[in-house]
């Protein structure tokens, strides 16, 4: 397929990706761009949001995107990534909802506020 310039994989394997950087070297020498991956934010042993045991998942595998990013390295094999976050889908499950929470996910996104804006 000459016409496409990058390929975009959605990728749900644990804790890590496996061969999956290997893998894609070996069957294509377009690019590929990891178009989505992350973890669940809902706990099924708590029966609530854990953002903790989230970004726990979540920031080894950044760091292997990172790792195999082709901006980083000239044998990187991916060009980026797009993060899953589902802390307002997990957040409407939880009985403890605030009402934080219920604005920022209603409006879709956080409280509107940029970093910046904060450091003042």
């Amino acid at each position: 397929m000459p016409d496409i310039d990058i390929w975009g994989v959605n990728v749900y394997r644990g804790l890590g990706f496996g061969d999956l950087f290997d893998e894609w070297a070996a069957r294509s020498c377009k690019p590929s761009g990891v178009s989505e991956y992350g973890a669940d934010a809902w706990s099924a042993n708590t029966g609530a949001v854990d953002a903790e045991s989230q970004a726990e998942a979540v920031r080894p595998l950044t760091q292997l995107i990172w790792d195999n990013g082709s901006a980083r390295t000239a044998a990187g094999r991916t060009r980026g990534a797009v993060l899953f976050s589902d802390a307002c889908t997990s957040s409407a499950r939880s009985s403890s909802r605030s009402s934080t929470a219920s604005s920022a996910c209603s409006s879709g996104g956080g409280s509107g506020r940029h970093s910046r804006d904060t450091e003042r």
